[in-house]
């Protein structure tokens, strides 16, 4: 059955697509509206998605065309600065472990998938719509008197529901139950309800490319007798001010890798970020920082970066915010000054809602990033099934909110409403916190050997001693009773140890919901 309450998403990037297929998941209509003319080519480079969020992409039947697009593998390889693989490593992802490798894919393949399957369930994606503002009720009088009778008392009739009116660049305008912002870290939904909110660089640049399997052929990977073939992500430590080199497969046959580095760099103005992003000569003098200190294979990767796929990645964090939602009665919590409503959320509201990078955005260091913006998707469109329901505000089983406004303007609704909001953004937030230590770690993983060496205990991301793929050549050694046991312990110990935080994502809304999909393993969700 589809509940006939309207959710408007703005932004149809992977949140915001994600968010769409999540709703439809649940039987709620939405309509998604994208600035861009187009879904195709919007982004270079690829995005790395863990078990976290294939386990909701599966859910949505995209899974295995996903996986046929990027390249599968399970963990990062952690090598010295002579290339030689370190007894140590972690996973991403793991079929055994997990029930999913991880998946390094282009953004813009997973941008394709998703909006086919937008088309397939004829979920509604309108390009060339850019945001303008939430309008007041005034000004939607205003703009009645323009329009012609028959639009003027369907507008009126608009008027007598709850819901968010809002404007595009173009002028024309749009209402909906409940307006999801999924539009980015530079959120323009975001600087209405939050206009001091901006994303902060961190003082670090990442500056990426793309380089052929076989321009490495030869070069070689450490020790002289090494092959040169990388079979799965690798971190090659830097020394000597140098930061860590990434080399990592991004197609399914491995030919294509994506090669990239790291480090301080001063802010820049918006201009000159501009200017530094467009120049391929800065990129390539970027990678080459270090080059006389790096091995062979790193040399060789720099020296055959493809022309004309280099960016720059200036690292942005989002200062929390007290809430991811309006909580003033009208939606527009900033338009006077800054914030409105309180910072518990209370006093109405909460039909303007933040999801992805728009509410959240962190460096993709620990690759998370759109992996939480598939899970706020989920997450969001269970409550909201919740919340829109008779039966979780008083009434019978089935029914809908929508269509029947002696409900769908109680006070109970929002109040079910702000409050499930409330429930939802504690235990989001409190899992993002969890994960931006993680992202910090594994920052300070990739910073050169000697300044890795002056940190403490904790500020550094360390992986688990005998990690399977760094033993891999050295079965031999542990020729012993009870191997099989000590693998199957240490099997464990890398799912505590370093997947603690990756659990099913239903568990955010056991309290709406009262039972979850994963009851029946409770104890990960996996």
């Amino acid at each position: 059955m589809t509940f006939q309450v309207h959710v408007a998403i703005i932004g149809a990037g992977l949140a915001g697509l994600g968010m769409a297929l999540a709703l439809h998941a649940h039987s709620i209509e939405c309509t998604v509206y994208e600035q861009a003319a187009s879904t195709g080519g919007r982004f270079a480079g690829a995005v790395m998605l863990s078990p976290n969020s294939l386990r909701i992409l599966d859910r949505y039947g995209v899974y295995t065309q996903l996986r046929e697009q990027g390249y599968n593998f399970s963990a990062v390889e952690i090598r010295d600065a002579e290339g030689e693989p370190k007894d140590s490593g972690f996973y991403l992802g793991s079929r055994e472990l997990f029930g999913y490798d991880a998946l390094r894919v282009y953004r813009n393949a997973i941008l394709k998938v998703l909006s086919t399957a937008c088309a397939e369930r004829h979920i509604e994606v309108v390009y060339g719509k850019k945001f303008s503002e939430i309008l007041l009720s005034e000004d939607e009088d205003e703009q009645e008197d323009e329009q012609e009778d028959e639009q003027e008392e369907e507008e009126e009739e608009d008027d007598d529901d709850d819901g968010v009116h809002f404007k595009f660049q173009d002028g024309t305008t749009a209402h909906a139950d409940i307006l999801v912002a999924a539009d980015g870290i530079h959120s323009k939904i975001r600087t209405v309800l939050f206009p001091q909110s901006r994303p902060e660089y961190n003082g670090v640049l990442v500056v990426c490319g793309a380089v052929k399997a076989s321009s490495l052929n030869g070069a070689g990977a450490g020790g002289a007798d090494r092959n040169d073939r990388l079979d799965t992500v690798a971190m090659l430590e830097g020394r000597n001010g140098a930061g860590a080199f990434l080399l990592g497969p991004q197609l399914p046959d491995a030919s294509k890798l994506l090669a990239g580095t790291q480090r301080a760099f001063p802010p820049q103005t918006r201009e000159e970020w501009a200017r530094l992003s467009a120049d391929r000569d800065f990129h390539l003098d970027f990678l080459r920082e270090g080059y006389e200190n790096r091995v062979p294979i790193v040399q060789r990767a720099v020296d055959n970066i493809v022309p004309g796929s280099t960016y720059i990645w200036p690292l942005q964090t989002l200062p929390k915010l007290e809430r991811w939602w309006s909580s003033s009665s009208k939606n527009l919590d900033g338009r006077n000054g800054e914030g409105g409503g309180t910072a518990d959320g209370s006093g109405g509201g909460g039909r303007v809602i933040l999801i992805g990078d728009a509410a959240h955005a962190m460096p993709p260091t620990s690759g998370q990033g759109a992996n939480q913006a598939f899970e706020d998707g989920w997450t969001l469109a269970r409550v909201l099934k919740a919340v829109f329901t008779f039966n979780n505000v008083g009434g019978h089983a089935g029914s809908v909110v929508r269509g029947s406004k002696e409900v769908k303007s109680s006070i109970e609704v929002d109040e079910r409403l702000r409050k499930s909001l409330q429930k939802w953004r504690a235990r989001r937030q409190d899992r993002i916190d969890r994960i931006l230590k993680l992202t910090q770690q594994m920052h300070n993983l990739r910073l050169p050997i000697e300044e890795q060496r002056k940190l403490k205990d904790g500020d550094i991301y360390r992986s688990l001693p005998g990690f399977p793929q760094a033993r891999a050549g050295h079965e031999h050694e542990h020729e012993h009773d009870g191997v099989e046991d000590d693998e199957e312990a240490y099997f464990k110990m890398a799912v505590l140890e370093q997947w603690a935080w990756l659990y099913c994502p239903d568990d955010l809304v056991e309290d709406f919901q009262g039972k979850t999909d994963c009851d029946d393993n409770a104890e990960g969700g996996l």
